[in-house]
């Protein structure tokens, strides 16, 4: 989705010799606002922005912004890192207790045997 803002042309020339990127300003503030107002995760930041999770914690921190991560944070950032790490596939290593899953601990068993390799 594209958004267009129409500025009065000198405060654009003002706001451009400011900030340079008028585009990627907003695009900042926006993903800053979300995330203060917690309409996004800091995987949506990350994911808005082109970052990484330590690049998303630094952009956030320079902002005076702590970086809050929620299970759904941590299933689209780090799970996938680790599995692709230490090749396994699928939500789960071939090796997890059906149990951990059924009891919603499952991302706990994935680190802990990360942990041990």
């Amino acid at each position: 989705m594209a958004v267009t803002i129409a500025l009065p042309e000198p405060i654009e020339q003002q706001l451009r010799r400011a900030w340079g990127n008028l585009d990627r300003k907003a695009l900042e503030v926006l993903a800053i606002e979300g995330y203060r107002a917690e309409a996004l995760s800091a995987g949506q930041v990350a994911e808005l922005l082109g970052l990484s999770v330590i690049e998303t914690e630094a952009f956030l921190k320079e902002r005076g912004i702590d970086l809050r991560l929620t299970i759904e944070d941590f299933d689209l950032i780090f799970v996938p890192k680790l599995c692709e790490m230490h090749q396994f596939s699928g939500d789960l290593p071939h090796h997890s207790h059906p149990q951990l899953k059924r009891a919603g601990r499952w991302r706990i068993g994935i680190v802990c045997q990360l942990l041990r390799l």
